[in-house]
């Protein structure tokens, strides 16, 4: 999944998170909380890694 997708997505159901629990929701708080640790867990599990298995900083590598 695109790296800013996942960061809109996130935001969202942050937002609807603290929105729910702001309004004392709590019930419909726990299903977005839910939400977004299964959105963490799925991105963790699409991780890409080398076959040489050497560490990069990609970051550091997009900037150059």
């Amino acid at each position: 999944m695109c790296l800013v997708l996942v960061l809109e997505v996130e935001g969202d159901l942050e937002g609807r998170m603290r929105a729910a629990s702001e309004a004392r929701e709590y019930e419909r708080a726990g299903r977005w909380r839910d939400r977004l640790a299964a959105l963490h867990r799925t991105v963790e599990g699409q991780g890409v890694r080398a076959a040489d298995r050497v560490e990069r900083d990609v970051v550091a590598l997009a900037r150059a």
